[in-house]
C-alpha cells in the first residue's frame, strides 16, 4: 500500500550546528532538532517529508536561503525541497533556492515555509542530505541539519535476526578504535560495517565475522571529525549511526 509520511516531531540528537551560536533555531511541532534528523519508512512509501520551522533569534533582519547537498542520495531515489515555494526534482549534487524569504529580529518562518520532500521510488537504504540556511548578507550566519531518509522492507531483516544482536560502536566519539559487539543467527549469509565520511565516500568497509561476537576496528587514521556507519546484513541496511572521531 502506498503511503505518504510527514514527519511531525522528533527528538533532538545532538545540539544544533551553526557557526554564530543562538542565531537561528530549527524546530517543529516544538521539537528542536539536533544537526542529524533520522525518518524511516518502507521502499513502498511514495514520499517521506521533513518540515522545519526556522526562527531568527539575532537581533537584526536577516535575509535566508537554503542550500541542499546531497552526502549520499540511493540509484532511482529522487529529491526537491520547497523554501518559499517549491522547486521541480534537481538530482544535482548541491542546490540553492533561488527564492530566499526575509525575516525580522525574533520572526520564525511558517510551519509550511520549509519542506524537503523524498522519494525512495523502490531503493532501499539510506540516502543522506544536508540542508544548509544561510544569511545571503553573511554566508558565515547559516545553520546546518543532516537528514537521513532510511528505506528498509519492513520485517524482513528482523526476520534474520530474530534472537541475533548487534551493539552500538563504542567508544563514540573515538580516537584510535571502535569495537562493535554482536551475535548472528544462522539465516545471516554476510554482514559488513561500513564507515562513510560526510562527501559519502566509503572509507572503512570490514567484514564482520559470523564465527566471532567482537569486532575491533581501526580508525586511527580517520582524520577527525563526523562520519556515519551503516551495518549490512544481507546486503541490506540493518542501521545508520554517526561516529565522531576525534
Amino acid at each position: 500500500m502506498m503511503k505518504k509520511i510527514t514527519l511531525l516531531m522528533i527528538a533532538f540528537v545532538f545540539s544544533i550546528s551553526f557557526v554564530n551560536a543562538q542565531s537561528y533555531v530549527l524546530s517543529w511541532g516544538g521539537i528542536t532538532y539536533g544537526d542529524t534528523v533520522v525518518l524511516n519508512a518502507d521502499p513502498d512509501t511514495s514520499e517521506l517529508v521533513f518540515h522545519g520551522v526556522l526562527t531568527n533569534n539575532t537581533d537584526d533582519s536577516v535575509t535566508i536561503k537554503v542550500q541542499r547537498r546531497f552526502i549520499h542520495l540511493l540509484d532511482g531515489a529522487v529529491h526537491y525541497f520547497c523554501w518559499g515555494q517549491c522547486y521541480i526534482p534537481n538530482q544535482d549534487s548541491i542546490f540553492v533556492s533561488p527564492s530566499y524569504i526575509g525575516l525580522n529580529a525574533g520572526e520564525w518562518t511558517t510551519e509550511w515555509d520549509f519542506a524537503g520532500h523524498y522519494e525512495p521510488v523502490g531503493a532501499v537504504g539510506t540516502s543522506l542530505v544536508e540542508y544548509k540556511f544561510f544569511n545571503i548578507d553573511n554566508e558565515d550566519e547559516q545553520l546546518t541539519v543532516v537528514v537521513k531518509y532510511v528505506t528498509t522492507p519492513n520485517g524482513i531483516i528482523d526476520q534474520v535476526m530474530e534472537d541475533g544482536y548487534i551493539s552500538e560502536i563504542y567508544p563514540n566519539p573515538a580516537t584510535h578504535f571502535i569495537n562493535l559487539d554482536y551475535e548472528l543467527t544462522s539465516k545471516v549469509n554476510n554482514a559488513n560495517i561500513s564507515v562513510m565520511n560526510l562527501l559519502g565516500s566509503v572509507v572503512k568497509n570490514v567484514e564482520i565475522d559470523k564465527n566471532s561476537t567482537n569486532l575491533r576496528l581501526d580508525i586511527s587514521n580517520l582524520t577527525k571529525g563526523v562520519y556515519f556507519y551503516s551495518v549490512v546484513i544481507n546486503n541490506k541496511v540493518y542501521k545508520t549511526k554517526k561516529l565522531i572521531v576525534r
